[in-house]
């Protein structure tokens, strides 16, 4: 890697926040979700934003496969549950039998800011995988758009 490749990859790593470190993220949230949980009075409040979409308002470990199943399927690619102890040569038939294209992408049922996201390109990218998944995992056809993006809520007085 050159060093302007080295210098590169910092400069998107400074402008784009989800590459910052976990901490320096979730402080200010805990801290806002503790003004708002005094203000109001329950330590609950905060959590229903999203409620009934997403249990806990997204706020923490949310099964993105609970969310996927209620947005429209128009409005979403094709998007499969991988269940916890699939192994990879069952995901393969899976992928074969649904007749399924590369790339696809595999991500955790629950986590967090792109953790555990594997980008399939081929079968040989698959059996790279450990061969027993530990965790649920959502298997979902790779888009290819211009951007991505994320939809937050903040609160606000009044």
């Amino acid at each position: 890697m050159t060093t302007t490749d080295t210098f590169r990859r910092f400069v998107i790593k400074l402008r784009h926040w989800e590459y910052w470190p976990f901490q320096l993220i979730y402080i200010p949230v805990f801290i806002q979700f503790l003004y708002y949980s005094v203000r109001l009075k329950t330590l609950t409040y905060p959590l229903l934003i999203n409620n009934p979409y997403m249990k806990y308002g997204g706020f923490i470990e949310d099964s993105k496969w609970e969310m996927y199943t209620k947005t429209p399927k128009n409005l979403m690619p094709k998007t499969f549950l991988v269940p916890q102890g699939t192994n990879c040569s069952a995901l393969e038939n899976f992928i074969k039998r649904e007749k399924l294209a590369f790339p696809l992408v595999l991500k955790p049922d629950t986590g967090m800011r792109g953790l555990g996201i594997v980008k399939l390109t081929s079968f040989e990218d698959l059996k790279k995988l450990s061969s027993n998944h530990d965790l649920s995992y959502i298997l979902q056809e790779y888009i290819v758009a211009p951007i991505e993006i994320g939809v937050f809520a903040i609160c606000k007085d009044g």
